[in-house]
C-alpha cells in the first residue's frame, strides 16, 4: 500500500507538460512560474481515476480490522495494535499529501492553456502526369475551333496543375498571339514552378504580347512574371 501511494505521488507531475519554449532554461521555473501546456481531457480522466482510487483506499483504511484479540499475550496484542495504528497514520499522511498534490494539479489545469492544435500540413500541388498531359494535348488538337480549344483549356485548368514546360506546350496549341496570352494568363496561377515561367515568354513572338502577359500576371496578384 505504501508503494501504491509513493508511485501515485511520483506519477502526478508527469501529467502536465512544461511549455516547450522553456526547454533548455532550467532557471525559468525557479525565477518565474512556467506556463503549463496540458491535454486537459486526458489529465481530467487521469485525475478522476486517481480520485476514485484514493476514495477506495480511504474506505479500506477506515474499515481495516484490528488484530484479533484471542491469541498471544496482552503485551503482544497491544504492540500489534500500536504498530497497526502507526501504519494507518503513515498511510493517512501519505494519502493527505497525494490529495494535496491532486488539488494543486486541478488548480494548474484551471490556469493552464490547452495544447495548441496542430497546424494542418499543406500538401504541395502536383503537376499533371505525362499521360494526362498527352491526353490534354490530344483534346486540344481535336478541337478545331478557337472557342472549343478555350473550353478544353478552361476545364483542364479547373482541376489540374501544370509545370512551366507544360504551359509552354499548351501555348503552342493556339495560333494567334491573343489566344496564347489568354491561355498563359489562365495557366500561370496553376503552375507549380513559377520560377521557371520565364521560359514561356519565348512562345510569344511579339513584344506587345509579352508585355500584355506580364501585365496580366501582375494584375492577378500572383507571383511576378517577366520583368
Amino acid at each position: 500500500m505504501f508503494r501504491f501511494i509513493l508511485a501515485l505521488a511520483l506519477a502526478l507531475p508527469l501529467f502536465a507538460q512544461a511549455d516547450p519554449g522553456r526547454r533548455g532554461h532550467p532557471k525559468a521555473h525557479v525565477d518565474a512560474p512556467a506556463q503549463v501546456v496540458v491535454d486537459q481531457r486526458r489529465v481530467q480522466r487521469r485525475l478522476d481515476a486517481i480520485d476514485a482510487e484514493m476514495d477506495t483506499l480511504a474506505a479500506l483504511l477506515a474499515t481495516q480490522p484490528e488484530p484479533p484479540r484471542d491469541h498471544g499475550s496482552r503485551r503482544q496484542q497491544q504492540g500489534e495494535r500500536h504498530a497497526n495504528a502507526r501504519h494507518q497514520r503513515a498511510i493517512a499522511a501519505q494519502l493527505a499529501a497525494v490529495r494535496s498534490r491532486v488539488k494543486a494539479l486541478h488548480r494548474a489545469m484551471d490556469e493552464a492553456r490547452p495544447l495548441p492544435r496542430p497546424r494542418p500540413r499543406r500538401i504541395a500541388p502536383q503537376a499533371m502526369s505525362a499521360t494526362q498531359f498527352k491526353r490534354l494535348k490530344r483534346s486540344l488538337d481535336d478541337a478545331r475551333f478557337r472557342a472549343d480549344k478555350q473550353a478544353v483549356l478552361r476545364r483542364a485548368v479547373l482541376h489540374n496543375h501544370f509545370t512551366s514546360a507544360q504551359a509552354r506546350g499548351i501555348a503552342r496549341e493556339f495560333t494567334f498571339s491573343d489566344d496564347k496570352v489568354d491561355a498563359l494568363t489562365a495557366l500561370h496561377p496553376r503552375v507549380v514552378d513559377p520560377e521557371n515561367f520565364e521560359q514561356v515568354f519565348s512562345e510569344l513572338t511579339f513584344s506587345s504580347a509579352r508585355r500584355q502577359l506580364d501585365a496580366n500576371i501582375y494584375a492577378s496578384n500572383d507571383a511576378p512574371g517577366r520583368r
